[in-house]
Order: C-alpha cells, then structure tokens, then sequence
C-alpha cells in the first residue's frame, strides 16, 4: 500500500513538473509571438509613414515650378552633428555646391545648402551654421536683414537670429513670417524660413535683431529635396 501511494505520488509530481515545463515553453512562444507581432506592426508604421512622406513629396514636386531632386539623408556630421547632413545624391544627378536644399511643410521650406558634392552623394550645411548665411524678409513688415547662428552657447538647433534688420521703429510681432528675400544670387525669393520669436537689441543696441523659430527641425528629417534650378 505503502509502496503504491508513494508511486502514485512521484508519478504526480512528475506530472506537475512536466506540466509547468510546458506552460513555460508556451509562455515563452506567446510572448516571442507577441514580440513578432510588435515589430511587424512598427515595419508597418513606418512603411506607412515613409508612403505618406513620399506622397508629400509627390505633390509638392507637381505643384512646383522648379527642377527638383529627392534625396535621403544618410549621414550626419559627428563634429557638426546640428548643422550638418549628408544626403544620397550628387553630381551624377546634377547637384552642385551652393544649391538650396528644401524641406516641404505646405509650402518649399528653406533648410540649408549644399556645400560640398562628390559622385554620388553631398554634404549639406544647415540653417544656423556660420557657413550658411541668408538674405531674408519679414512678411508682414517688408523688415529685411541676414539670418545668422545664434550665440555659440545656444543648444536649440531651431532657433537663429536676423541681424541688422532695416524697417526703422516697425515692431516685429511673435508669429510673423520670415521668408527668403531674394537678394544675392543662391537662393530665390520666398523660401519659408520660420517665424519671430522675439524682438531683441543688437549688439551696443546699435541695430535690431530678432529671434527667429525655423519652420522645420532639419535634424528629423529622412528626405530632403536639392532646388537644381
């Protein structure tokens, strides 16, 4: 009897045993299924983002009257990692140095310029980098002055200056547009840029300034498109 129960008992236990292994092992399939899953759902997400972008661009390329070119940035400069990307095109595809390069929000979005070109890819210099000066205007005021760095110890890659303003006492609101102007030779008039921040004092307070919030934080882009004319 005695023998018998202790049988019984070990084969139970037994049981038991091989019972939970197995509720592991399918604990662990489930939630390596539900991992699958999560990243299924994440590729499709952003297939479905990457469509929309593209279809963005699709119409935004239709609606425009300039030659223009998509390309993707791969690359960012680790010494220069705020005003500095590289992008998949290059001479192959007709993009020079000093080019524009645009972001689309609506409308074509100033966002730096190309500044150096091989065969087959490029380095952009951003919105913000000494390298990458622009002539600009204010919409609503007709003000007109250079989009420059802010100060070396600002950390904000959206945020640049328009110096030596011209426009006498006209004050500069928060919300006005400020666009390309024209002048000079790179880049065409009425490229959106962004818009005033603040109003602040030039250095001495011998000229106004303004703080300027860019349109696009070029640093989360994925694709760029190059003004080739």
């Amino acid at each position: 009897m005695t023998a018998s129960l202790v049988g019984e008992l070990g084969s139970a236990i037994k049981d038991r045993f091989v019972f939970q292994n197995q509720l592991v092992q399918e604990n662990q399939l489930l939630k390596a299924q539900s991992s699958t899953n999560q990243l299924e759902l994440l590729r499709l997400k952003e297939l479905e983002n990457e469509n929309a972008r593209l279809r963005q661009a699709l119409n935004f390329q239709q609606s425009t009257p300039w030659k223009l070119k998509l390309a993707r940035v791969i690359a960012r400069e680790p010494s220069n990692w705020w005003r500095m990307i590289m992008i998949d095109a290059g001479s192959s595809s007709g993009v020079q140095p000093n080019q524009p390069v645009l972001a689309t929000l609506g409308e074509a979005v100033l966002i730096g310029r190309v500044l150096e070109v091989s065969k087959w890819k490029s380095k952009v210099v951003l919105m913000g980098d000494p390298n990458c000066l622009v002539s600009a205007v204010v919409s609503e005021t007709r003000s007109s002055g250079v989009i420059q760095p802010m100060e070396a110890s600002s950390l904000d890659p959206t945020s640049v200056r328009l110096s030596y303003l011209s426009g006498g006492q006209q004050p500069l609101l928060p919300g006005y547009r400020v666009y390309t102007s024209g002048m000079g030779s790179m880049f065409p008039p009425g490229l959106y840029i962004g818009t005033i921040e603040e109003s602040i004092e030039g250095e001495y307070g011998l000229h106004k300034e303004a703080r300027v919030r860019l349109a696009v934080d070029a640093n989360l882009l994925e694709e760029v498109w190059i003004l080739l004319q």
